[in-house]
């Protein structure tokens, strides 16, 4: 298999994919929507790359009151992936908080819990 490998937004899909990859020893780029990175596909996706969108916190609503907190804060407007990485952060550290036995999947999980 040659090229660029797209696995969809299934993650039952994307594993399976990500599965026929490797077997076959793909080695080439292999990419996917964040769509695809509940359980199934992180099992065997490693090496891929997953893209993403970012928020404009200052121009979407549901992100105005936090735009206008940072803003107060720092003095300036927050900039591209700042509500993402508050989000991230806090995600992070509850999931840190709940750690189990495996703490790797505990907090993956965490981190894909919601929205």
């Amino acid at each position: 298999m040659g090229g660029n490998q797209f696995a969809g937004v299934s993650p039952d899909r994307a594993a399976a994919c990500a599965r026929a990859l490797r077997d076959v020893g793909h080695r080439g780029a292999r990419g996917a929507g964040e769509h695809v990175l509940p359980a199934p596909f992180l099992a065997v996706g490693e090496g891929w790359w997953i893209g993403t969108t970012c928020t404009d916190a200052s121009a979407d609503s549901r992100t105005k009151a936090f735009a206008a907190a940072f803003r107060a804060r720092h003095g300036h407007a927050p900039g591209p992936w700042t509500a993402e990485a508050y989000d991230a952060v806090r995600f992070a550290a509850h999931g840190l908080a709940s750690i189990s036995d495996d703490g790797r999947s505990a907090l993956r999980s965490e981190l894909l819990r919601r929205p």
